[in-house]
């Protein structure tokens, strides 16, 4: 990603966007929608998941960016400040607080959920609002629930059970005779519940599947051998032996370097994950195995006006087409200028009461957020996937399927 005059997004600068009309007054302190409003993006912009920051920052300006192009809030300048919360939790809850105390009270972004699950409460507590970008636990919005466990959080990303879910309808039917499966992942929330969401929606879907082995390391931990070497004496008959990642970023990237002198990739009849292989992808430099993944965006998904306009600014300023995390981000930008619009105002309380139920553009056609559950009601992307030096980023699309969320949870 580059940062200078063509990116969308500065580091710990605000960013003026869209001036039309500005009348010099704060828009939250107003009954209208004019003047500037201040919208704060948290984000990993350092260490291993900085990559997922840039893309969240890049794709949050852009969306905003857009969202005054299609016509909404067009008195308001927005200013935009990118805080660095190292993927952490306790960071994250800091930057929160500065922003709050500083005026802030729009927030939004994020990777991890328990980055976003120290946030929302004090977004609750203060009066504010926060659109959650990455962070994909189930408790995060009301989805499995009979309501909302926040009343001033809303969540853009799919829970992780509707990510398993599509991923499991799709390879059930792609894969009903691999029933061994191998797993690594993420001893967290995200990471098991990714993996038992899966197992039980493959056996649900008629195979006969079982677990071979599985092991589980910290999140930000990169050294697997021993692990690796494990799952290597232990993988079972290729023909029905699967290896499941329940990881992603920096740690999906070491175990499949890690791996290759196991073969392990070469030795299974199927590798999947879920959530963010796109990346670790491009990083391989056209290396990449075939890889069978679920998310909620993937640029070849769609062919349509809104996502081309999407990919090819996305692609402009920086320097790269989009990913989930670009377009998690884009989303939560464009949704508080549709908000804004909508409420006429970007007082907190009319931002969340118009939020509740509302209706914007994606590349996946029109999106709502819930009005009980505060979850963002869009498709999940199953690609198939391998690298290629010839093709973009070194990535190719071998088939793309997309999985209505109406399939995946209760749209009430």
């Amino acid at each position: 990603m580059k940062h200078g005059k063509a990116a969308l997004a500065l580091i710990s600068v605000p960013i003026l966007l869209a001036v039309s009309g500005c009348s010099g007054t704060d828009a939250a302190d107003s009954d209208d929608a004019s003047g500037t409003v201040s919208l704060g993006v948290i984000a990993p912009m350092s260490g291993n998941f900085a990559q997922v920051g840039d893309h969240i920052s890049e794709g949050f300006a852009l969306g905003v960016k857009h969202a005054q192009e299609d016509g909404l809030a067009p008195d308001v300048t927005f200013e935009i400040d990118v805080k660095d919360d190292q993927a952490d939790a306790q960071v994250a809850a800091q930057s929160a607080r500065d922003f709050m105390s500083d005026g802030t009270m729009l927030l939004g972004g994020m990777l991890t959920t328990p980055a976003c699950s120290a946030v929302a409460p004090l977004a609750d507590q203060a009066g504010g609002v926060l659109i959650t970008s990455v962070c994909a636990g189930n408790e995060l919005s009301g989805v499995y629930a009979d309501e909302k466990p926040y009343e001033r959080t809303f969540a853009v990303a799919p829970r992780d059970t509707m990510v398993s879910d599509a991923l499991a309808t799709v390879l059930a039917e792609q894969f009903p005779t691999v029933t061994d499966y191998n797993v690594f992942g993420f001893d967290y929330a995200w990471g098991r519940d990714t993996w038992s969401g899966y197992i039980d929606g493959v056996k649900a879907a008629g195979v006969d599947a079982a677990v071979n082995q599985e092991y589980w390391v910290p999140l930000g931990e990169t050294n697997y051998r021993s692990q690796v070497s494990a799952l290597s004496n232990g993988l079972g008959e290729p023909d029905s032996s699967a290896m499941f990642l329940s990881t992603y970023g920096a740690g999906t990237t070491a175990f499949l370097q890690q791996a290759e002198a196991f073969e392990i990739v070469d030795r299974v009849a199927l590798l999947a994950s879920a959530g963010g292989y796109e990346p670790v992808a491009r990083g391989l430099g056209g290396a990449a195995p075939e890889m069978w993944n679920a998310y909620d965006y993937a640029y070849a998904a769609y062919d349509n006006e809104f996502n081309t306009r999407f990919v090819e600014e996305f692609l402009e300023a920086a320097d790269e087409r989009p990913m989930a995390w670009s377009y998690d981000g884009y989303l939560t930008g464009y949704a508080y200028v549709a908000a804004i619009d909508a409420a006429g105002s970007a007082d907190p309380d009319a931002v969340v009461e118009a939020l509740a139920g509302l209706e914007f553009e994606g590349s996946s056609g029109t999106l709502r957020f819930d009005p009980e559950t505060h979850q963002l009601i869009a498709p999940v992307v199953v690609t198939q996937s391998i690298g290629n030096p010839d093709a973009p980023e070194g990535v190719e699309f071998l088939e793309t399927f997309v999985v209505p969320a109406e399939d995946l949870i209760d749209t009430h």
